[in-house]
């Protein structure tokens, strides 16, 4: 499972689109297990992926991994920021 794209792989995919005639209000969804980069990381690598194009972030878990408690933690946090 990774972490967190990079905002150069965004950034690409996003020029792709718009090379092929995409909207350039096309939204660019990633996704990745947030828990994976230290805490005090998380804002700045955000802050870099939306201005690299992401929209849409999808937190995804193993099978199984994490236990439920520390799922329903993340869902109660709400979004990154």
């Amino acid at each position: 499972m990774p972490g967190l794209p990079e905002p150069e792989q965004v950034a690409a995919v996003r020029a792709k689109l718009l090379d092929e005639g995409g909207p350039t209000d096309i939204d660019i969804v990633c996704r990745g297990a947030s828990g994976l980069v230290p805490a005090h990381e998380l804002s700045p690598r955000f802050a870099a992926l939306a201005e690299a194009g992401m929209t849409w972030w999808l937190e995804s878990f193993g099978r199984g991994e994490p236990p439920a408690a520390e799922v329903e933690a993340v869902v109660a946090a709400g979004p990154p920021r």
